[in-house]
């Protein structure tokens, strides 16, 4: 799995999800589900950073730090955001790519 602050990209998407080696519906989603709660993870962080910068804000003490912890915040969540609608493009391209999932005719 890749790091939480990597970039992600629509081919290491793919390749992820290729490396399975199944086109079954429930792994393939597995596979997506991992990926996203990898991307998301960016997200959370950057709201905790921002609340943080915010509250830090208030305070006339401490706005050289809310500054920031705020830049920081923003750019997470922009990251997160980024990576989850890569880890979508990716897999709809893979899902596009190799057909509807369909059992295998005897």
């Amino acid at each position: 799995m890749p790091s939480a602050f990597a970039k992600l990209d629509r081919e290491s998407v793919v390749g992820t999800l290729r490396a399975s080696g199944s086109r079954d519906p429930d792994v393939m989603h597995a596979h997506k589900s991992a990926l996203l709660e990898t991307a998301k993870g960016p997200r959370l962080l950057g709201t905790v950073l921002l609340a943080s910068g915010i509250v830090a804000a208030l305070t006339v003490v401490l706005v050289p730090v809310a500054v920031p912890l705020m830049l920081a915040g923003w750019w997470l969540r922009r990251r997160g955001a980024v990576n989850v609608a890569t880890v979508e493009a990716g897999f709809a391209e893979y899902v596009g790519r190799s057909g509807p999932f369909r059992p295998r005719q005897p």
